[in-house]
């Protein structure tokens, strides 16, 4: 039986909140576009974008270099590096955006801090807590402890693990 104002998820609770993780990925811009898909007509997506030092530390972001070598050598590279990390997860947020239908109540925002406590805190105020897989392994997350993996066992609510399906009108029906 569907739920009142559930309109498209038949026997579904209806899903007025989700947050969803973007980390600069495909497979991040994959869990808000699910998201956007879930969530009810006039519902909230919550992107969030996580500037982790051990990302600046690490000079990475989505994969790629925040500073080059000779930036390292000629600047301060890890304030370069930390400036740049927040650059690109405030681009992050925003290219999630454009994921998203009309009729989605959208905010965004780029949250300073260590991810597995930003997104337990985050996943308290929502129904679903969507994050993209990178596609390591039920192995690979426990033994390296994947975000992904360590939201499923600690967050306070329903973790999507989206995967780019192969038909992208396909997920979900």
């Amino acid at each position: 039986r569907a739920s009142a104002g559930c309109g498209r998820h038949h026997g579904a609770m209806p899903l007025s909140r989700i947050v969803a993780a973007v980390d600069g990925t495909r497979a991040g811009f994959e869990a808000v576009r699910q998201a956007g898909r879930l969530v009810q007509p006039g519902g909230t997506v919550r992107i969030i974008a996580v500037a982790d030092p051990y990302f600046a530390a690490m000079n990475t972001w989505a994969g790629q270099r925040l500073v080059s070598p000779e930036e390292v050598v000629t600047s301060r590279g890890e304030y370069l590096a930390k400036e740049r990390l927040l650059e690109r997860a405030a681009q992050a947020v925003e290219d999630g955006r454009k994921q998203l239908p009309g009729g989605v109540v959208v905010e965004g925002e780029v949250i300073e801090g260590v991810t597995h406590d930003v997104l337990i805190q985050a996943s308290r105020d929502a129904r679903v807590l969507a994050l993209g897989s990178h596609g390591g392994g039920r192995m690979t997350g426990l033994v390296l402890a994947s975000t992904a993996t360590d939201m499923l066992r600690h967050a306070a609510c329903s973790v999507l693990v989206a995967r780019p399906p192969f038909d992208e009108d396909d997920f979900p029906r």
